[in-house]
């Protein structure tokens, strides 16, 4: 069964979708059915086939009738929410709330930014060319990897047996034997599933050889067990490249953005909050970009993993 956070989502989302339906009031022309009393209009129809809630586009007239389908379907869900006043559940308005506020957020980007402007063939060319571990020397690789949880004290002992094990195998055994919790794991990782800030140290490394990769909290330990060659041409990579490009033009606007709101609104911090840093402006782009391209631009683009949407290899 889903969450009830979920179930109350998908509720909240189809009752809003619903509810600007309805304020439509469509002629007759306009319909495309009537379920219990209630219009079901053909901009509504038309709005689930352009969130792709239809058949493929080889078959539009099926296509149209399983959104309208999909809409009945809908409506009944809503008629009996709005008869059990569920739109008064203060956990669903709540949803609905922030559903609202998101598509608002959403829509002042949209309109604020506009269309972003496609990536050039100079600057996909210029990232082929200083990305080869992503492309023309791309690898994947097979790892196992240790996640020592919480070393405190013992964390230089654990850097000193990592640099002295000959294999993954030898150091398991000595965390056995410290008594520390750790978590053991394998993987097979193209090179843009890697952070891109640990992609040239798996490049110098050879196989059976171990590296200490993250030393926080927790201890993270990879030894790379092997790496099979499978490179991609820059006319196979150039799409990847641009959407990758395009979405972080997007994000560096969104930023630009809210930095110029911030800077002209008068922001108070309140109680527990009123000892926030002076420096609030926001690090990364909120969750309103549109999640269109096949490659990761979270946070800082130059240490997350890029998806390809390749195949990997396996050897």
């Amino acid at each position: 069964m889903a969450p009830c956070s979920a179930r109350l989502g998908v509720l909240a989302l189809a009752m809003a979708l619903a509810g600007c339906a309805r304020d439509e009031a469509p002629h007759a022309t306009q319909l495309a059915a009537r379920v219990n009393g209630g219009d079901i209009s053909v901009h509504q129809v038309q709005g689930v086939l352009l969130r792709g809630g239809g058949a493929e586009p080889a078959d539009p007239q099926g296509g149209a009738r399983q959104a309208l389908e999909s809409v009945i379907d809908q409506e009944l869900l809503v008629q009996k929410a709005l008869a059990a006043r569920l739109d008064r559940d203060p956990d669903v308005m709540q949803v609905l709330e922030n559903a609202r506020r998101q598509i608002l957020a959403q829509a002042w980007l949209d309109h604020a930014l506009g269309a972003t402007a496609p990536a050039q063939p100079a600057e996909v060319h210029d990232f082929y060319s200083t990305n080869q571990a992503l492309f023309g020397k791309r690898r994947v690789y097979a790892l196992n990897e240790i996640v020592v949880k919480d070393p405190g004290s013992k964390l230089p002992a654990v850097e000193s047996a990592a640099a002295r094990a000959r294999g993954m195998d030898e150091l398991e055994g000595w965390l056995s034997s410290t008594g520390l919790s750790y978590v053991a794991d394998a993987t097979l990782q193209p090179a843009e599933a890697v952070p891109l800030g640990l992609l040239p140290r798996l490049m110098q490394m050879k196989d059976g050889e171990l590296a200490l990769v993250g030393a926080g909290r927790d201890v993270t330990i990879v030894e790379l067990e092997r790496s099979v060659a499978a490179p991609l041409s820059e006319k196979r990579a150039a799409p990847v490249i641009e959407e990758f490009l395009m979405n972080r033009k997007r994000t560096a606007q969104t930023l630009a953005e809210l930095r110029k709101l911030r800077e002209q609104a008068r922001i108070e911090y309140l109680g527990d909050y009123a000892r926030s840093p002076q420096d609030a402006a926001p690090k990364t782009a909120p969750g309103v970009i549109p999640a269109k391209a096949s490659i990761e631009a979270r946070n800082d683009p130059s240490t997350q993993p890029i998806a390809s949407g390749e195949d990997i290899p396996r050897s």
